[in-house]
């Protein structure tokens, strides 16, 4: 008792830490719901983690489902991240498995905080045209243009080298269709499928659909 008025976060972070999936979401989550946030590309491990800059506690990153151990391991392996673009160049996620994480905050701390979803989600499919024209340069250059440069830079000195200088600049991204114009619903189901115990209420988004509607 003493310990979880104390120090509550990191009682609540032992508790979790060592419950299973099915508890924490039919039993705990109530006293919980409040207190956790999605897991942190940088931040989470296999155990819960408090962050106290936002005074919360993030999920491990076995609670995203479709992120296996062995993409845990590597994504740990390959930290820090300093932004999507080192994300991307690191290749530590499938693009598939990227475009959820954005979905559901796990990338939140790569971005601008004022970012919308579509626009992180833009930014990320031109990083990922960026490194396969980074990598077709390294190639064709034979190590004579330095890929680390901001891409600006690699187009100018790719259009100055021969052995480079046929190759077209990278074209802007596409973002998937069902994040353009995503519906509530939609959005509702596509971040639960992905973070089962992310805090969202369906009913209140319901109420909130029905009210528009009725005002219409």
């Amino acid at each position: 008792a003493f310990l979880k008025c104390h120090y509550n976060l990191e009682w609540w972070a032992s508790v979790i830490s060592n419950a299973e999936e099915k508890e924490i979401t039919e039993v705990l989550w109530p006293y919980i719901k409040d207190k956790i946030s999605p897991p942190d590309i940088n931040l989470s491990n296999e155990e819960m983690t408090i962050d106290y800059n936002q005074k919360t506690i993030r999920g491990k990153l076995s609670m995203l489902r479709g992120l296996g151990e062995n993409t845990a391991k590597k994504i740990i392996s390959g930290r820090p991240y300093k932004d999507i673009q080192d994300l991307v160049n690191k290749g530590t996620c499938g693009n598939s498995l990227t475009r959820k994480l954005i979905h559901v905050g796990v990338l939140d701390s790569l971005f601008d905080s004022n970012m919308t979803l579509m626009e992180k989600m833009q930014e990320f499919e031109n990083c990922v045209k960026y490194k396969e024209y980074r990598d077709k340069i390294k190639d064709k250059s034979g190590g004579e243009i330095d890929i680390s440069l901001p891409i600006d830079e690699i187009i100018k000195l790719a259009k100055e080298n021969p052995k480079t200088k046929r190759l077209h600049p990278p074209r802007e991204g596409v973002v998937e269709d069902k994040y353009i114009h995503i519906s509530k619903l939609n959005d509702f189901m596509m971040k639960k499928d992905v973070l089962p115990t992310m805090p969202l209420d369906l009913s209140s988004m319901i109420l909130e659909n029905t009210n528009v509607n009725s005002s219409v």
